[in-house]
């Protein structure tokens, strides 16, 4: 039986002052509840009795519980600020199993304040530590470039999966129809007009920044499972993986060679032949065996195939353009929708 959580209703201020709202680390302008929290699940091999124990403890230091049993094998709940009862200031929220002790306890801490009507709460991943750092490069045998080690060392994380919402933009739009199947599906005329207006450079279709040890299960490169990548350990050393696009294909970033420091873009549907190379299994592709390659011949050969799409850009400036691009999107389709 394990425990997760999962936090939403994240809130950052600008330094003018306007709010961006965080949604697994997802940084667009404000637009949502008005709720803080997490939500979390416990689940089990086989059904039984789960008795659990929620705690709001606000700034006041005022301890909400609340406790209930459940006979289950998968259980969901949540623990919530609404801004109708918030005490403003520094929050404690806590779920706890006291019969099964060895799931531990679960906590989110964050300092809720106001604008208008709307409670925020301010959150972020933890930052990765140099030490962390060290000890990933000296296990793969590479070194990450500077500017990328930076965004470890502060933000260490991003999605921009900000529309996986839709129905915040055209619920009265979405239209209920059945298949030939007879199951229910809805239509958001909102995905066809996203798909007509980020007609960007494959590099910009990146949906996801990977950090390191932020024990996020999908963006952490310390428990990341390569080949879901379509990729392999072994050729960290050449181009390691900083992100994904929605087509499951890796943004890398070149560690060696003349390319150092530029981007390149994985292509999932020809990456077996580099990874079969890296073990040793064929020669048709890349002749030269790994032991005798040079950084700069093997990317060569990669770019040549068609396995890596190299772009002359370092992380800095991509960074800066693809969080520009994604407000720019959201302010057009938030103007578009009436929001």
């Amino acid at each position: 039986m394990k425990a997760e959580k999962f936090e939403y209703g994240i809130y950052t201020k600008q330094a003018d002052g306007s709010f961006r709202a965080t949604y697994k680390n997802t940084n667009v302008p404000i637009n949502g509840p008005t709720v803080v929290g997490f939500t979390y699940q416990v689940t089990s091999k086989q059904t039984q009795k789960i008795r659990v124990k929620n705690e709001y403890i606000d700034a006041a230091g005022t301890v909400k519980v609340c406790e209930n049993t459940i006979e289950t094998n998968a259980l969901f709940g949540c623990v919530n600020a609404y801004d109708d009862k918030a005490v403003m200031g520094e929050t404690l929220f806590r779920v706890s199993f006291p019969e099964h002790p060895n799931l531990g306890t679960l906590e989110q801490r964050f300092y809720l304040y106001k604008k208008g009507n709307v409670l925020f709460g301010n959150t972020a991943y933890e930052s990765a530590t140099l030490k962390a750092i060290e000890a990933y490069e000296n296990q793969y045998q590479f070194k990450f470039c500077e500017d990328y080690k930076r965004f470890l060392t502060t933000q260490n994380g991003l999605y921009l999966y900000w529309w996986q919402d839709a129905e915040q933009f055209d619920t009265k739009k979405g239209a209920y129809e059945s298949d030939k199947y007879g199951f229910t599906q809805t239509e958001y005329p909102f995905y066809e007009d996203l798909a007509k207006h980020s007609d960007w450079d494959w590099l910009y279709q990146t949906k996801s920044l990977f950090g390191l040890a932020n024990h996020d299960p999908y963006a952490d490169l310390n428990t990341m499972h390569f080949e879901n990548l379509f990729y392999h350990k072994g050729l960290l050393k050449y181009a390691y993986p900083i992100g994904l696009d929605g087509g499951g294909n890796a943004l890398l970033q070149i560690a060696q060679g003349k390319d150092t420091g530029k981007l390149a873009m994985l292509d999932h549907e020809v990456a077996s032949s580099m990874v079969d190379w890296i073990e040793g299994k064929t020669d048709e592709v890349y002749e030269i065996p790994p032991e005798k390659a040079t950084a700069d011949g093997f990317l060569q050969d990669c770019y040549a195939y068609g396995g890596l799409t190299l772009y002359d850009i370092g992380f800095d400036d991509f960074y800066t353009e693809l969080i520009q691009k994604h407000n720019l999107l959201y302010d057009e389709m938030k103007k578009k929708y009436g929001l």
